[in-house]
């Protein structure tokens, strides 16, 4: 589950990906249907291997050009499987009936049940190792513990990365009590070890917490337990940012978020708090929104600039690898500039519901004039404030300006006019 951060994070991380070329499947994927290769694995009496992949997912293609065309892979599969690849945007409901969360997932099949998956990119030795693990009957998850060990090693080295898989594949497949433990375990002590997960802990981490904590009431009351204490701590005086940070973000994970807005409407006016909550900024503003507090949302940003710029650096062309192929760059930079359109018409209608027109105006200046000047922007922009409730005049000029309004927006020209017609009978 990825919340706007993560979004932004993934953004940010596929313009720095070296890309590869969309081609052809690699050739042993079978065109067989999942059903009609689950029976013909059964009939031949080979494992049923099945790759979830879709064409925007760049690990996925990584693994085409490299793990799935090794020599020693392809002789594996040709000799005991039969393997087929499923594009999730293309088979949604098979997608949604292996319970595909995340691509690559890669799943085996023994007589027709599932046996094991892994997922998230693997070489052609990781998949290897997997696969002949398969042949003695051993699951991934049995090899991750093994690797994982006792945390700690007689040296004192800790395995981050085999733990922080490990607590991934206990959560997929409900070891609700084993994932507990573990992520516990990292969120306390994954950074003594490796520095470099820092980013992993405060977005997708959370994000596998916060779901484990729905899933089971247990782990809630562990990663309650781990907020309460820093509470403790920011009331006993040490308001330092790694600890409100993460009373943050574990106050998320259990979903009370009450605490955080009070504690924000307390520090935020005064001079020692505001040098606490400027790294809480993103954070308390997608509470807000979340909550539709949308004029508390406008008011977060004392300089909405910075959030503009940041809105701005996600849909640079430049920033992508010049190799990459021109529709997958297609691809991506619309997807990145439909986020960038969404994110700055929502702060664009924030801050009109804060009182901020002027910072209001100059946000819609910007996606307009230098950003996207198109249709689909201004589109955006007047949905935005339609659903603040803050639509003004100058919404009404963007719709004229439009040069192709079109039928499909009809009925938002409707909603845009008896709001201000709603605006003039308040007067």
């Amino acid at each position: 589950m990825f919340n706007k951060s993560c979004l932004l994070l993934c953004m940010v991380t596929i313009c720095a990906v070296i890309s590869t070329t969309w081609g052809t499947p690699p050739d042993l994927f079978s065109d067989l249907k999942f059903k009609d290769a689950k029976q013909a694995s059964r009939d031949q009496e080979k494992y049923l291997i099945v790759d979830a992949t879709a064409v925007w997912c760049v690990p996925c293609q990584k693994m085409d050009k490299t793990t799935w065309v090794d020599p020693r892979v392809v002789s594996w599969i040709d000799e005991r499987a039969i393997a087929i690849q499923l594009d999730v945007d293309e088979e949604k409901v098979g997608a949604q009936m292996l319970k595909i969360a995340a691509m690559p997932t890669i799943i085996v099949f023994k007589a027709g049940q599932e046996f094991d998956r892994v997922v998230g990119y693997k070489d052609a030795d990781e998949l290897l190792t997997w696969l002949d693990g398969i042949l003695e009957g051993r699951r991934n998850i049995d090899r991750l513990r093994e690797v994982a060990g006792d945390r700690m090693d007689e040296e004192g080295n800790v395995d981050i990365d085999a733990r922080y898989e490990l607590a991934g594949v206990l959560l997929r497949q409900g070891e609700y009590e084993e994932a507990t433990e573990e992520y516990a375990w990292l969120w306390e002590n994954m950074l003594k070890y490796d520095q470099a997960y820092v980013g992993v802990r405060l977005s997708y981490m959370v994000g596998d917490m916060k779901d484990l904590a729905g899933k089971h009431e247990p782990a809630k009351e562990t990663f309650t337990a781990l907020r309460d204490a820093l509470r403790q701590r920011i009331d006993d005086g040490a308001e330092d940012r790694e600890t409100l940070i993460d009373w943050v973000h574990l106050s998320k994970v259990i979903g009370e978020e009450d605490d955080i807005l009070e504690w924000y409407d307390r520090m935020k006016s005064s001079p020692e708090g505001q040098k606490y909550t400027g790294s809480l900024r993103s954070d308390i503003y997608e509470i807000f929104v979340e909550r539709k507090r949308w004029s508390d949302a406008g008011l977060v940003y004392d300089d909405p600039a910075g959030r503009v710029e940041q809105l701005i650096q996600i849909s640079r062309a430049d920033e992508l690898p010049a190799s990459m192929d021109e529709e997958r760059k297609k691809m991506i930079l619309s997807s990145m500039r439909r986020f960038q359109r969404t994110e700055l018409s929502l702060l664009h209608a924030v801050l009109l519901a804060a009182g901020r027109n002027d910072a209001a105006r100059r946000v819609a200046e910007i996606l307009l004039h230098e950003q996207q000047d198109d249709d689909l922007a201004r589109f955006a922009l007047i949905k935005a404030a339609l659903d603040v409730g803050v639509a003004r005049a100058e919404h009404l000029a963007m719709f004229e300006e439009a040069e192709t309004p079109g039928d499909q927006n009809k009925a938002l020209r409707k909603r845009l006019e008896k709001a201000l017609q709603e605006v003039d009978s308040e007067k």
